[in-house]
């Protein structure tokens, strides 16, 4: 298929600074394939959004990228060469939104905030870890990013939205105390949990039911002494429902604290079911 370069005319400023701008190289229908950007220092807000036939977008030219504004390459769904800047602070809302052909091997140590759905259904995300300065990661953040290998969360981490990572591939063992609440669904059917230690202050309440719905593979659940609350009104909004019948739980405090309401405990289909607790579990029981 023949290509041509479309022409671009550069903005300047009454100083004679030029003004950031895009160069694109489109195929015979028009439509771009790929994108070099110059002097940027955010990505604006759908600056490629619906661009499906996009393939590769170059920012060698705009060193110093530090957000990733809100569905910047939503439906991008043939991006497939894009390298996150690694001075990159802040991913906005839908940022890439259904990019499931675009490989994601590390996300950046700068990065501190990932917006709801930004990387929603991108499968070819495979980052082993979170940087360490990540405070918030946003509702349906990586839901269907079954590539994601994720084992450990950052201390610094203190949000967790609705369905986070739904149905990705993260294997992480340990919730910890800097997370202030889980929100609904946050772990929602991730196969690739086995043990958990919950060390956060509080799960359930309004807005957080059911955090591990479905982790059908979770064998061994620990709650540690700091976590008050475990607040659910009902057994179908219940922690661990439709997890194994066969899930123990093991609790730290020698008793069950006041905070704890009758449905913590509620596995199998609908809550129907309970878990035996173990009380007085001082180390970790894996």
């Amino acid at each position: 298929m023949s290509t041509m370069i479309k022409n671009v005319k550069l903005k300047v400023e009454r100083s004679g600074a030029t003004r950031p701008y895009v160069e694109y190289k489109l195929n015979e229908n028009g439509e771009p394939i790929s994108a070099k950007l110059y002097g940027f220092t955010t990505i604006p807000e759908s600056m490629f959004q619906n661009m499906r036939s996009l393939v590769s977008v170059d920012i060698t030219a705009s060193p110093g990228i530090t957000t990733i504004g809100k569905r910047a390459f939503q439906f991008c769904e043939n991006l497939e060469n894009f390298t996150l800047p690694d001075e990159l602070t802040f991913i906005d809302e839908y940022a890439f939104y259904g990019c499931a052909m675009l490989p994601i091997e590390r996300l950046p140590s700068s990065l501190e905030t990932i917006g709801p759905d930004a990387f929603w259904g991108c499968v070819l995300l495979t980052a082993s870890e979170l940087p360490a300065g990540l405070t918030q990661i946003g509702s349906l953040c990586f839901y269907g990013c079954t590539g994601l290998e994720i084992t450990e969360l950052p201390a610094s981490l203190s949000y967790i939205g609705g369905q986070a990572f739904g149905a990705s591939g993260v294997k992480i063992t340990k919730i910890p105390n800097t997370v202030t609440q889980l929100w609904y669904n946050a772990f929602i059917n991730c196969m690739g949990l086995t043990h958990m230690e919950i060390a956060c202050s509080s799960i359930g309440g309004s807005n957080y039911s059911a955090p591990f719905k479905g982790c059908k593979n979770l064998e061994k659940v620990w709650l540690r002494s700091n976590l008050q609350t475990i607040a659910f009104s009902q057994r179908s909004s219940a922690p661990f429902v439709e997890c194994s019948t066969d899930l123990q739980i093991y609790a730290e405090p020698a008793e069950k604290p006041e905070g704890w309401q009758q449905y913590f405990n509620s596995v199998g289909t609908n809550g129907a079911s309970e878990a035996t607790v173990t009380y007085g579990q001082t180390e970790r029981p894996w």
